[in-house]
């Protein structure tokens, strides 16, 4: 990831020209925040709980009479846009929108540092067909969108090295949620074994890099490699469990079904330990193996492991995006796109009616982070191009605040200049 610091609309440009932004995404945060997170997750951290389908069909009841054809046919983007938190993300596919966003803040004495966060277009994948109104979450549900993704073959270059540095970050990333389980789990001799098969993966390397993360060199028979070692590492924690556990499940949670009772379907196929050893395991390394369904495989072990209340993330190397037509003014003006941030919300456990809520939830990394300094100043210059308020929501209120706001900042400047004269 590149970081650069800016304070002027021209170095902007310069690095534009540097980097070409047109290749890019962009989303613009006028603060720091620990991450780039989807609004509907925020409130998770602090009181367990996230927005989902009911309150987007709460919203509807209120106001679907009064919405066009459209509004309606992409209804999540018209709540995201008014306000109701959900799983997208803002981004824009204007450069110049997101430096507007990365500088403009109610409080006018703000003189912390803005930040412009660039995805580069090569690591997007549409989503439009599969956003529909009355659906929240359940297209952007991971081991559903991981399957989708998987089949693409040909929207992935296997042997460039950026998309293998990045699946190894992902291979990663999904390690990780085995090493933060149930805390009496975390302290068995088991999961000490676990640990030490996790770590051994982890510190492979299939590519050289700096310590910026740049790519020197990788092996064009690095891809099959990791496939096979991570086929062998979910083998060799297979292989610690006792030969009397049916599931990983009885591992972790230390539980055992009676006779009569049974786990529910999804969960115990996903997580028989017979099923991984019937369909999972070769005796040999296989290098025609599907590797979609490797990585898929990974995803389903990993989160068997994962406790409701670690609050838990991962990374991908893609994220799916939502561009809707122009169901408002906004849309078009601020040349919105949107990243679905995909998230699993449920999982099974023993003798629960229901799933219970797990919110694990895909990282957002750009692949470049700018940072912004002299905010008011760059707004000025916005404005002297044409970026404002006015120009890119251009509802009655944002014009309203557009005047009220040049009011206030030429005040300012005058009452400045007149203390000096």
């Amino acid at each position: 990831m590149k970081t650069i610091r800016i304070s002027s609309i021209a170095e902007y440009f310069s690095y534009s020209e540097e980097y070409n932004f047109r290749n890019y995404i962009s989303r613009g945060e006028s603060l720091k925040y620990d991450a780039i997170t989807a609004s509907a997750f925020r409130p998770y951290n602090m009181y367990g709980k996230f927005f989902g389908a009911n309150h987007l069909t709460e919203l509807y009841n209120h106001v679907g009479n009064e919405l066009t054809a459209m509004q309606k046919e992409h209804f999540l983007a018209f709540a995201q846009h008014n306000g109701l938190p959900t799983y997208l993300i803002d981004f824009t596919t204007s450069p110049l929108i997101s430096l507007f966003f990365s500088c403009y803040s109610d409080d006018m004495s703000d003189t912390q540092p803005g930040y412009i966060y660039m995805i580069n277009k090569n690591s997007l994948y549409g989503m439009d067909d599969m956003i529909v109104k009355n659906d929240y979450s359940g297209k952007a549900n991971n081991p559903w969108m991981l399957e989708r993704w998987v089949n693409q073959r040909e929207y992935f270059d296997y042997d460039h090295s950026s998309f293998l540095y990045k699946y190894q970050e992902m291979v990663h990333s999904l390690i990780d949620l085995i090493l933060f389980p149930k805390p009496d789990f975390y302290q068995s001799d088991l999961y000490k074994s676990i640990h030490m098969l996790c770590k051994r993966l982890k510190d492979k390397r299939y590519i050289a890099s700096d310590e910026q993360g740049y790519v020197l060199a990788f092996d064009d028979s690095s891809f099959d490699k990791i496939n096979v070692d991570i086929l062998s590492f979910i083998g060799q924690i297979e292989e610690q469990f006792a030969t009397h556990v049916t599931t990983i499940e009885d591992v972790i949670w230390e539980k055992r079904l009676s006779p009569e009772e049974s786990w529910p379907k999804d969960w115990n196929d996903y997580n028989s330990l017979s099923y991984w050893r019937r369909n999972k395991m070769f005796e040999e390394p296989r290098f025609d193996m599907v590797w979609e369904s490797v990585i898929k495989d990974l995803f389903e072990f990993a989160v068997s492991f994962v406790h409701v209340t670690s609050r838990p993330n991962f990374y991908l190397p893609y994220y799916g995006t939502y561009s809707p037509p122009n169901i408002s003014g906004r849309v078009l003006t601020q040349n919105s796109i949107f990243i679905c941030q995909l998230h699993y919300a449920k999982i099974f456990r023993e003798n629960e009616p229901s799933p219970i809520n797990l919110l694990l939830t895909q990282q957002i990394k750009p692949d470049i982070t700018i940072e912004v300094l002299n905010k008011k100043k760059i707004l000025k210059e916005l404005d002297e191009v044409g970026i404002n308020l006015k120009t890119i929501f251009g509802d009655y209120d944002s014009i309203s605040k557009y005047l009220k706001n040049n009011f206030y900042y030429d005040a300012i400047e005058n009452n400045d200049m007149e203390q000096h004269c």
